[in-house]
């Protein structure tokens, strides 16, 4: 999906990480940037913080980390990778 096609992504700020591991469990791989608040949580894989997170507080976009040219942004909402 084109990032201007999603109707969430606009309500983002981009915020830096609060920190290099899940804020949740402590787990250091597989981690997911709150596009909204700067939360970090590790992925589905491990204990799927990230989407905990989109689940509590309705912040639905995420970016991978480390944040790189290589990083996905997600959009828990629309169920898709925002290109």
């Amino acid at each position: 999906m084109r990032r201007e096609d999603c109707p969430h992504v606009g309500s983002v700020t981009h915020p830096p990480p609060r920190g290099d591991r899940c804020e949740t469990c402590g787990a250091s791989g597989s981690l997911r940037v709150c596009a909204t608040c700067g939360y970090v949580g590790c992925c589905e894989s491990q204990g799927a913080h990230d989407t905990q997170h989109w689940r509590e507080t309705g912040h639905p976009v995420i970016r991978s980390l480390p944040l790189t040219e290589r990083s996905f942004t997600w959009c828990y909402a629309c169920n898709d990778y925002l290109f």
